[in-house]
């Protein structure tokens, strides 16, 4: 879209729209695109695993964070397919059971995994950090997860605007300074 000549603050303000036209107008398959950028992750890795490690780099101060984290307080859920975040996770000596890591491969939207994590631990509070507000938005908007604190994290993929309409719908938004000081014993559900 940006080769194409789209503004930067146009894409960020319909970017999920330009997005679905883009692929219907080429024709395009989801499944397809997220096959063929796997395969194309695979070859980097395998060509130079580290050099990729390297250029997927973890926000400055959040590994040091999860290596203090219990196993048992987090969980990600990633629209990327699993084995890339367990290869972010080793190339950063973190540990994390595969069990853990809720990528691609389930085909399982992020609300029916948190409602199945919300299930599974009925007794924990949850708390989900997420960088993208329509994602915290539907959750916010499923009765089954209103357990569920959603916090909106100022350090991924969204906008300033985004922020502030997150804080008018009752989303807290928090700063890697804020993860950082996390201590209570809440089961953490970071989007990776």
């Amino acid at each position: 879209l940006l080769q194409q000549g789209v503004a930067v603050n146009e894409l960020c303000e319909n970017y999920h729209q330009q997005l679905q036209s883009l692929i219907e107008s080429n024709g395009l398959s989801v499944d397809v695109l997220q096959d063929q950028f796997g395969q194309t992750r695979d070859r980097q890795i395998t060509q130079d695993k580290a050099a990729w490690i390297a250029s997927n780099p973890v926000f400055e101060g959040i590994v040091e964070k999860l290596k203090t984290l219990d196993q048992d307080d987090w969980i990600i859920i990633t629209t990327k397919q699993e084995r890339f975040v367990r290869y972010i996770l080793q190339g950063n000596d973190i540990q994390l059971d595969d069990s853990r890591i809720y990528g691609l491969d389930r085909k399982l939207g992020k609300q029916v995994i948190l409602k199945n994590l919300k299930a599974s631990h009925p007794e924990r509070p949850i708390i989900f950090i997420e960088d993208r507000l329509p994602t915290l938005l539907g959750v916010l908007e499923n009765p089954d997860l209103q357990a569920i604190k959603v916090q909106l994290a100022d350090w991924g993929y969204n906008t300033e605007i985004e922020r502030n309409l997150a804080q008018d719908h009752g989303i807290e938004v928090i700063g890697k300074e804020e993860f950082l000081q996390v201590h209570e014993n809440s089961l953490r559900i970071l989007n990776s």
